[in-house]
């Protein structure tokens, strides 16, 4: 699309990978005001690049900031530009649409690593170099215990790797400390094979329940 800018591209990718973001979210990574997220992202909408979730608490009905996902159309374009085949792409945000069993947990465990990122902006010599999401760890590491994501952040004494455990009161009382630490030690085996050096690191969050409710939005 020839209306698309040099920021879409990154956007799409975003989305395509994480699954679920929000505009905030988005603010962060890409835009130096809300109210240019919104705009562009409501453009993207528009076009039937992205889709829009909207968010409320269910025990307040206060609204939340709403949930965004690209769509099939727009995981084409994307592929597109990066002159691959469209169909993994596509099928990928079928899937993301179809099954958002778990939006909400992925939707804060990418959060972790957007404040994390925008945390490190006016550091210097120190950045989020990049990270996993949750789809990505449950796909590649299918048949081990998977974190909820990791991370590696940039530093100049080594690199600081983080393994994500990120728990919404749905972990046994007791079990999710032995949970993330067998996690944490799979991927540590991993990583440290590599010429680099690592100042391993070993993240977990607990958070309660937070509830969303998901509405189709034309």
């Amino acid at each position: 699309m020839a209306t698309l800018t040099a920021r879409d591209v990154p956007i799409l990718a975003s989305l395509r990978q994480y699954r679920y973001m929000n505009v905030d979210q988005q603010h962060q990574l890409f835009f130096d005001s809300q109210r240019r997220a919104q705009a562009r992202t409501q453009w993207l909408r528009e076009h039937h690049l992205i889709h829009r979730w909207a968010a409320s608490d269910i025990r307040t009905l206060h609204r939340l900031l709403s949930v965004l996902s690209v769509w099939p159309r727009g995981a084409g374009v994307h592929a597109a530009c990066l002159d691959q085949p469209s169909r993994p792409h596509v099928e990928r945000a079928r899937h993301s649409r179809d099954h958002c069993f778990d939006m909400v947990h992925d939707l804060e465990a990418s959060g972790f690593f957007v404040d994390l990122a925008a945390a490190c902006v006016p550091l210097r010599e120190v950045g989020l170099y990049h990270w996993v999401g949750e789809e990505d760890c449950r796909h590649r590491y299918r048949a081990e215990l998977a974190p909820d994501g990791w991370g590696r952040l940039l530093t100049p004494v080594g690199d600081v790797l983080f393994f994500l455990e990120w728990d919404r009161g749905t972990e046994p009382p007791g079990g999710g400390t032995t949970l993330v630490a067998a996690r944490g030690l799979g991927f540590h085996a991993i990583d440290i094979e590599r010429d680099r050096s690592y100042l391993p690191a070993l993240i977990c969050r607990v958070r309660q329940p937070v509830h969303l409710q998901r509405e189709r939005v034309a």
